[in-house]
């Protein structure tokens, strides 16, 4: 009888040993597939000096660009010039610490992935969006968060969001300070935003192979847009297919064209009146600083 229990448990012992294996065999081999739901998105680009290669870097890259483009207006030229000058396209970058004497010195801020946003922005931005679980080393976040920057600084100072060197001094000096046109005491911020603005155009350029702009790229305005620039000599830019329909109308204006062109140069000697530009109500032309 001892004999028949004790065959009757080993039975038993081996068919729970068979159903464990079955089991941790099929774990193992669950764990090597990959996960749909999970599929890592590159943090480094394919190249950075080139558009194309950043666009291609992944669909979830190009993705990230086009969305922005479509929520925010701003196109990915300039997205990707900033990115370029705060980070270099490193998604954990960090500002460099000092080091006196031999020892690292703490980071001069708390700036923080591709786009160096500091901690107070963005929880503001993440608050602001409802983007709660963004990630500043996460490119499509901080893709969206120059979006959503950009778009804040162009409602507070209407500096055209396709002016990156303008849009650089805002990004840099918060639109604040760009009121107040803090940017003039530092010489070096200024060169610095050329050089972003020079390396937008190249993007754009680049960009011209490998991705196609939507049809409106251009800022929209108002009915009516009047420029308080006050100088001896004006020029607007208006940027359409068709600027017939254009009202000029200010003081002591002169030299003024309102032909079907491209552009409308204004002179006049006046340094009172702002300028007013009447658009038709069915137009798309923007006023381009």
């Amino acid at each position: 009888m001892k004999t028949v229990k004790s065959l009757k448990n080993l039975a038993i012992c081996t068919y729970l040993l068979l159903i464990f294996s079955v089991f941790l065999s099929a774990c193992s081999l669950s764990s090597l597939k990959p996960s749909t739901s999970s599929v890592a998105i590159p943090k480094k680009a394919i190249g950075i000096e080139n558009a194309c290669d950043i666009l291609n870097t992944d669909d979830s890259w190009r993705e990230a660009f086009e969305k922005t483009f479509q929520k925010y207006g701003v196109p990915p030229h300039v997205v990707m010039a900033i990115i370029y000058q705060e980070s270099r396209f490193v998604s954990d970058a960090r500002p460099p610490r000092k080091v006196v004497l031999g020892v690292p010195m703490a980071r001069p801020s708390n700036a923080y992935g591709y786009a160096q946003a500091l901690d107070p922005t963005w929880d503001w931005y993440r608050n602001k969006t409802g983007n709660s679980s963004a990630k500043r080393n996460h490119l499509p976040d901080a893709v969206d968060f120059i979006g959503w920057y950009v778009q804040t600084n162009y409602d507070r100072t209407g500096v055209s969001k396709w002016d990156t060197k303008e849009q650089y001094l805002a990004y840099h000096e918060g639109s604040g300070g760009y009121l107040k046109e803090t940017y003039k005491e530092k010489e070096w911020l200024i060169a610095v935003s050329e050089k972003v603005g020079r390396h937008a155009e190249v993007y754009r350029q680049q960009l011209a192979s490998c991705y196609a702009y939507p049809s409106s790229t251009t800022d929209s305005v108002p009915d009516t847009a009047t420029l308080n620039t006050i100088d001896t000599t004006d020029t607007v830019d208006v940027t359409s297919t068709d600027v017939t329909g254009i009202e000029i109308t200010g003081t002591d204006v002169i030299n003024t064209d309102t032909t079907n062109s491209d552009a409308i140069s204004i002179n006049s000697t006046d340094t009172d009146e702002p300028y007013t530009i009447e658009f038709e109500s069915d137009t798309t032309d923007s006023v381009l600083d």
